[in-house]
């Protein structure tokens, strides 16, 4: 079975401790600013045992992933045959698009 890909699979390849939140990554041609605009890095925790809340960082000087290196490691992965992860809407396009096909097969 292929594996869809996305580049939050080739964040955590990178990341050294996955400390880190990615918005909406399912695109394969995320650019830099949209990579920028949407990965957090997690620099730290506050709040002792029963409270722990994420202190985020959205400079990309703290990005411990930046997005050269996870738009390489996103590439590689589809180089070993992976598939893009896609959007639901790309996903029921080409569903859409398979199953006239097959009806166009099935009438002739």
């Amino acid at each position: 079975m292929e594996k869809r890909i996305s580049y939050i699979e080739a964040i955590h390849a990178l990341h050294p401790t996955g400390r880190f939140v990615m918005q909406a990554s399912h695109k394969k041609d995320l650019t830099e600013a949209e990579y920028n605009s949407r990965y957090k890095e997690i620099t730290s925790v506050t709040g002792g045992v029963d409270k722990d809340e994420a202190v985020f960082s959205t400079d990309p000087k703290d990005f411990k992933v930046t997005y050269t290196a996870a738009k390489a490691k996103y590439d590689e992965l589809i180089a070993k045959g992976n598939t893009p992860a896609t959007t639901l809407s790309a996903a029921v396009k080409k569903i859409e698009e398979l199953e006239a096909k097959v009806a166009s097969l099935e009438s002739g």
